[in-house]
C-alpha cells in the first residue's frame, strides 16, 4: 500500500492512502520511457489493488470497497476510534458526510477511484503489449462500473450516493458532497449523468470556489461548508473538462485559482484549506489551516495549464483559454523532466 502519513515524523502501518498510484505512474510514464520501470510499477500497483484494496477488511459484502483502519497502528487520530482512522484514510478527516460510523460505508469517490485504478491498469497493460492482462482488468472495469450504477446511482435525482453496509440502501441524514464528482473525473459516467451532475454544480458553487458539502450541514469540520479543498476542486474541474463542460470548468477554476492567489500575495503561503464563501470568515476545523501545502501548489498549476490553458501531458489542447486572457497571458512550457 501507499502509507498513510500522519505527521512527518509518523507513518501509519495500518492505513493507506487513496488509490491514486496507478495515476501517479502513468502521469510520469511519458518523461520515464523504461519498460522495465513500468513492469515494476505495474506490479507494486496490482499487489496494492489485489492485496489491500478488494479483500477484506476493505471489500465488503456488496462487492465494493471501503475505507476502514482497524488497529491505527504506528499513529492515532483525534478522538482515536475506528471511525476516525477510517476517514483519516479516506482524505475526509474530519467530516459529517459519513455518518457516525464510516466502517458502515461504501463510499462513491472511494470506488470511483477503484475505477479509475482498473481503467488505468488496462492501458498500463497495453503499453506492455500484454493483452490478457489488459482483458483481465478490463472485466474488473466493467464489473465495478456496473455495481456502482447499480448501488450508487440515483436516476430520479440524478446524483451518486454513499451507501449503507447495514441496509444496502443510500446513506440517509447525511450533506450532499463533491465525492460524488470523482465519477466524473474517473470516466465512469455517460454524458447524460456528466449533464445532470453539472446542473448540480449551484448546489456547491461559491463566490471563492466549491464548498466540500452542500450548505445547512455546518458542523465546524473541515470538510463541509465553507470550506473548499485542492483536490476537490482537481476532481470536478477536470471532470467537467473531460466531459466537454469547459466554461464551467475554467469558471470554478478561476474562482479557486484567485483565491488562491490572493492569499499568497497577502502572505507568501499557499494553505491546506480555505474558506471559499466568505475569506474574511473562519475556515472551520479543529486546527488552522496549516501553509505549505502540497496538493494546493500541485493543484494550482495542473488547473492553470490543464483546465485554463488546456494543455494536457501529452501535448494535446483542449479546449481554450477564457476568452477574457486572448492575447493577454501565454504558456512557456519547459521540457520535462526539468533539471
Amino acid at each position: 500500500m501507499v502509507p498513510n502519513y500522519n505527521s512527518p515524523r509518523s507513518v501509519c502501518r495500518s492505513r493507506s492512502q487513496p488509490p491514486l498510484l496507478t495515476n501517479a505512474i502513468l502521469e510520469v510514464w511519458p518523461s520515464i520511457g523504461d519498460r522495465d520501470w513500468l513492469e515494476r510499477a505495474g506490479t507494486a500497483a496490482r499487489t496494492e489493488y489485489e492485496q489491500y484494496w478488494t479483500t477484506e477488511p476493505h471489500l465488503t459484502k456488496l462487492g465494493l470497497s471501503r475505507y476502514i483502519d482497524p488497529t491505527g497502528e504506528g499513529c492515532g487520530t483525534m478522538p482515536d476510534t475506528p471511525h476516525h482512522r477510517a476517514m483519516a484514510e479516506s482524505g475526509w478527516d474530519n467530516t459529517n458526510r459519513f455518518g457516525h460510523d464510516i466502517s458502515q460505508v461504501v463510499p462513491i469517490d472511494l470506488n470511483a477511484l477503484l475505477y479509475r485504478y482498473e481503467a488505468d491498469m488496462v492501458r498500463l497493460r497495453l503499453l506492455l503489449d500484454d493483452e490478457a492482462g489488459a482483458a483481465l482488468w478490463e472485466a474488473r472495469r466493467q464489473e465495478r462500473r456496473q455495481r456502482i450504477l447499480e448501488l450508487c446511482w440515483d436516476e430520479n435525482s440524478g446524483w451518486f450516493h454513499d451507501v449503507s453496509l447495514e441496509t444496502g440502501r443510500w446513506l440517509k441524514d447525511v450533506p450532499r458532497s463533491l465525492a460524488s464528482y470523482v465519477p466524473l473525473w474517473a470516466g465512469l459516467v455517460t454524458d447524460d449523468q456528466a449533464a445532470r451532475l453539472a446542473d448540480k454544480l449551484p448546489i456547491f458553487e461559491a463566490p471563492h470556489g466549491l464548498t466540500s458539502t452542500e450548505p445547512g450541514w455546518d458542523n465546524d469540520t473541515e470538510h463541509g461548508w465553507p470550506t473548499g479543498w485542492a483536490y476537490s476542486h482537481w476532481f470536478v474541474c477536470d471532470g467537467l473538462r473531460r466531459y466537454g463542460y469547459h466554461r464551467d470548468s475554467q469558471r470554478i477554476a478561476l474562482k479557486w485559482l484567485r483565491r488562491v492567489a490572493v492569499v499568497h500575495a497577502e502572505t507568501g503561503e499557499f494553505l491546506e484549506r480555505y474558506n471559499v464563501v466568505d475569506p474574511a470568515g473562519p475556515t472551520p476545523g479543529r486546527y488552522r489551516p496549516q501553509p505549505g501545502f502540497a496538493w494546493t501548489n500541485a493543484t494550482f498549476i495542473a488547473l492553470m495549464v490543464r483546465v485554463i490553458f488546456g494543455l494536457q501531458p501529452d501535448g494535446r489542447k483542449t479546449g481554450s483559454q477564457p476568452e477574457e486572457w486572448t492575447g493577454r497571458a501565454q504558456l512557456h512550457r519547459p521540457a520535462y523532466p526539468w533539471t
